[in-house]
């Protein structure tokens, strides 16, 4: 919705899409699914009570975010922010920065410059060892720059392209995908690769599903059955 400028009034109902960041001024059982934003799966209620201090952006209970969407309730709100101002939008704006540079980009990089620094000494010291030798002008430089043309591997990025190819090939036999292919050489240094994003990677669920035992502790009483009966029932 372009009409909307700070200052303005919106009312908010279920299944409502946040066209804007909202101060909220009025609620009633108002639920707001910001997923889209916090990556949190459960809906988060909603109230016109102000939040104390520097809260982070999954506890603004009194604000409705921009392209979040209404689960229950209704309520009303004070725009605040509108487009590339929204949390939203600044997320929006950031996919547009361009993407860093791997340590592999970077190390084909410098191959590639220390394959053209190569080229160019050799070639220039053939064209001049050429002239010394009496050659024609015409027949050294052409010579040389067929020495140039030789030295250039030119199957270079087929060969990368097939090598990164096949190890996403290998990745995905695993259940990985890779959005960036050039990353999978980095992915591969990896030891350890933790990530945090409820409802998305995870169900969203709690369950038992086998207890660790430590020092001073017997396995046999760290049984399902025997943890069941002292945590209660599963989750």
């Amino acid at each position: 919705m372009s009409g909307i400028v700070p200052g303005d009034v919106v009312i908010l109902s279920v299944g409502a899409v946040v066209p804007a960041d909202l101060r909220l001024i009025a609620t009633t059982g108002l639920e707001c699914d910001e997923g889209i934003v916090t990556g949190e799966s459960s809906a988060v209620a909603k109230s016109t009570n102000a939040v104390a201090g520097a809260a982070a952006l999954g506890d603004l209970t009194c604000c409705a975010l921009m392209g979040t969407v209404v689960q229950a309730g209704s309520g009303t709100g004070l725009v605040v922010a509108t487009g590339g101002d929204t949390e939203f939008g600044r997320i929006a704006l950031g996919l547009d920065v361009q993407e860093p540079v791997t340590e592999f980009q970077r190390g084909l990089g410098q191959f590639s410059t220390f394959l053209l620094i190569i080229a160019v000494i050799l070639t220039s010291s053939i064209f001049v060892a050429a002239l010394l030798l009496g050659r024609p002008l015409i027949d050294s430089l052409l010579f040389s720059l067929a020495i140039a043309v030789g030295i250039t591997p030119q199957l270079l990025p087929a060969v990368v392209s097939a090598s990164l190819a096949a190890g996403s090939r290998r990745l995905a036999r695993q259940k990985v995908l890779v959005k960036r292919v050039v990353c999978i050489e980095d992915l591969g240094d990896l030891d350890l690769l933790v990530t945090d994003k409820t409802g998305t990677l995870t169900t969203g669920s709690i369950r038992f599903d086998r207890a660790l035992p430590i020092e001073g502790e017997d396995a046999e009483r760290l049984s399902p059955r025997t943890a069941r009966h002292r945590c209660g029932p599963p989750l």
